[in-house]
């Protein structure tokens, strides 16, 4: 640190002071001694304000000020004018690549198409099939309308396909409006794998059973179960026949016991033990005779054979009079009542004939249990 003379007012100060307390002239870094005379001047003077000479300082500042300040020139490039002429070999070259490229861009637009088309035809081809196999009728009518163009070959199919559909339904409608067991049984024989085959069922099922209930009457609802063994009034039916059966007797029940009573009589007749014991069970109330077996059977039977009977005929009159009651799990007894013509030809040629009210009871199993007659007349 040294000790100056402000170059702008003469004050002494430090060359390191940043400004003259004085003048307020910059100082630090602002300053140069002059190597000749030792004057101390401020930078921006070009030579010494004492001796008048320029310092190296100063000189070197001033010339890196032009370097600075003196605009650089920038050199464009020769560029060479465009040739007008085609047939360069750089022109030549790009028109090459132009034409590879719309080349390729055929091809590839082609190989598009072909997928396109060929993965148009694998649809069609898809719903086709979906189609035949279904029993819509919409499904096969969005076939003919999405694919119009399709080969004629499944246009037809689909057309014949979709005619044989619609018939179908109007032939289920008019069996439904019928409201007959015929057109419904017509229906499922002309279309036994209907879509509505299960409702079809279901009506013939609805239809018998209102006719059953009608009818009213064991053999009816014995027809019911039989033609439907799986209906949806099965349980009610074979619990009104159950009923039935309990308190009437049938057609077949009534020609089990007419002929029952008819081998009675006729064993009798025949004098065939054998057969007459056939017809009553083991233990049996015979005549009164309670505990009685087959052998009071026979007996009877003998004891009628008196030594001057030649013959003996038995007929029955067709008025049975039969009530039943359950006595097991549909096991029944009957009671039966008739009356039975007896004509006796004796060995002198004379006869007798005499009637008698049969009044007797047959078990489950078909024999007779019970057995009683009364006379009515004596010609």
């Amino acid at each position: 640190m040294a000790i100056i003379k402000c170059p702008e007012c003469g004050h002494q100060i430090s060359d390191k002071a940043p400004v003259c307390p004085s003048c307020g002239v910059v100082i630090a870094g602002n300053v140069i001694k002059c190597p000749y005379c030792g004057e101390v001047y401020l930078k921006g003077e070009v030579v010494c304000p004492s001796c008048h000479k320029q310092s190296v300082v100063s000189h070197v500042e001033k010339t890196n000020r032009e370097v600075v300040e003196k605009p650089v020139r920038t050199e464009t490039p020769n560029v060479a004018p465009e040739n007008s002429d085609n047939n360069t070999p750089k022109n030549k070259s790009n028109k090459t690549t132009v034409v590879i490229s719309v080349i390729l861009a055929v091809i590839v637009l082609c190989a598009f198409l072909y997928k396109y088309n060929d993965a148009k035809t694998d649809k069609e081809m898809e719903e086709y099939e979906i189609a035949m196999k279904s029993d819509d009728p919409m499904i096969l009518q969005t076939f003919l309308d999405n694919y119009k163009d399709a080969p004629q070959a499944h246009i037809d199919s689909i057309t014949v396909h979709l005619e044989r559909i619609n018939k179908r339904e109007q032939d289920w409608n008019n069996a439904l409006m019928n409201r007959s067991r015929v057109a419904i049984l017509d229906y499922l024989s002309e279309y036994p794998n209907s879509p509505h085959e299960q409702e079809a069922r279901e009506k013939l099922d609805s239809i018998d059973w209102s006719q059953c209930q009608k009818d009213n009457t064991p053999e009816a609802l014995q027809a019911y179960l039989d033609q439907h063994p799986d209906g949806n009034h099965y349980d009610e039916a074979e619990s009104a026949l159950k009923k039935s059966k309990a308190e009437s007797v049938s057609v077949d029940e009534r020609g089990m016991l007419r002929s029952l009573f008819r081998n009675f009589f006729l064993s009798i007749n025949a004098k065939d033990a054998a057969s007459l014991t056939n017809t009553v069970s083991e233990i049996t109330n015979f005549l009164g005779k309670f505990g009685a077996t087959k052998n009071d059977v026979v007996t009877f039977m003998n004891k009628l054979y008196k030594p001057d009977v030649k013959n003996m005929i038995w007929s029955i009159d067709d008025n049975y009079n039969i009530s039943k009651k359950e006595i097991g799990d549909e096991e029944y007894e009957y009671s039966v009542s008739f009356v039975a013509r007896q004509r006796i030809e004796k060995t002198d040629n004379s006869s007798v004939e005499n009637t008698y009210r049969i009044s007797a009871k047959v078990g489950p199993e078909g024999k007779i249990s019970d057995f009683s007659m009364a006379r009515l007349t004596n010609e």
